[in-house]
């Protein structure tokens, strides 16, 4: 049997009332569907506590029809291998496609990466998120004898100072291949010790090929949703680290909110998704600080979703249910 693939709207929409849950210790329950109901019109979906209505904006912070087709195609692949794969719980999925990843579209790549998500999905537990290995290649050289430090282009760039720490040389990284770095400290510094340890063995002009891995997320996704999987993919051009296109996106998506009407419902939310490695990165925060408080003073609350975790961006004035 077929699985429909999940689109990132739904992904959002169920991680924020199972946040949502946690956070202010009551039921959330999120309607995939509108009610036809011009009171209604201009929400992309709601969410219902009790007998109160929740209001919810959903947006991705960029704008690429271009990709879709391609993470449309691997979202159904997927789906369709997780029926098949029995050592796989049932339930949604979502692989959270670090920036600046081009995703294959030709065999035997795709195949390859197919591989390595369904792996990586085996016993994830409900509710839980996994960093995956994707094996990947970077290139070192050493360039001259003389000095102790390493340039460093790609993933690693971050990392500069701490790989040129007690090398003796000159010598240059590619990492453009490492997309994301693990979370946890330690797996970094192991890296980093593999990669300062190939650099003592080279010579004077000589370039090597090293094996390492790059690190993705795969979220095993709330039991409201449907069976499936979802990849939630950025356009890989989009540069992480720049504040632009999320302010530029941010306010489009903020003046539709000034649009709609929205005076129907307890609560309001908007919940939005950016392109960063790890949730700490984001640059939602700064942007909403950055702008007038009458550009989102319409809505309640502000969420913003990356690498499978959730940060709140507004903080509510009131909460409906504290009001009764």
């Amino acid at each position: 049997m077929s699985l429909t693939p999940i689109t990132s709207q739904t992904v959002l929409l169920h991680l924020l009332a199972a946040w949502m849950s946690e956070r202010f210790y009551r039921t959330f329950r999120p309607t995939d569907e509108l009610p036809k109901n011009d009171d209604m019109i201009g929400f992309d979906a709601l969410i219902t506590q009790r007998n109160r209505m929740i209001g919810v904006f959903i947006a991705e912070l960029w704008n690429a029809p271009e990709i879709t087709a391609v993470t449309d195609q691997l979202s159904a692949l997927l789906s369709d291998d997780t029926v098949s794969d029995e050592s796989i719980e049932d339930g949604a999925y979502a692989v959270w496609i670090p920036p600046k990843v081009q995703l294959p579209s030709t065999e035997p790549y795709l195949s390859e990466l197919r591989l390595q998500l369904i792996k990586g999905m085996r016993g994830i537990p409900i509710d839980e998120r996994r960093e995956i290995r994707i094996p990947r290649v970077v290139t070192l050289a050493k360039l001259e004898n003389t000095g102790a430090y390493m340039s460093v282009t790609g993933g690693f760039s971050t990392e500069w100072l701490a790989l040129s720490e007690d090398v003796q040389g000159s010598f240059h990284l590619d990492s453009h291949k490492i997309s994301r770095l693990p979370k946890e400290r330690a797996e970094v510094e192991s890296m980093m010790t593999q990669i300062r340890d190939k650099a003592m063995l080279l010579r004077e002009g000589e370039l090597t090929k090293l094996d390492i891995f790059d690190h993705w997320t795969i979220s095993h996704l709330p039991e409201t949703i449907n069976s499936g999987v979802a990849v939630i993919s950025p356009p890989p051009e989009l540069d992480p680290h720049d504040g632009t296109p999320v302010r530029r996106d941010l306010r489009r998506v903020l003046k539709r909110v000034q649009q709609s009407d929205i005076s129907t419902v307890d609560m309001k939310v908007l919940v939005v998704t950016t392109a960063v490695t790890h949730i700490d990165q984001e640059l939602v925060t700064t942007a909403i600080k950055g702008m007038s408080p009458a550009m989102y003073g319409m809505l309640d609350l502000v969420v913003v979703v990356a690498d499978g975790e959730l940060r709140q961006v507004l903080q509510p004035r009131a909460l409906p249910w504290d009001a009764s």
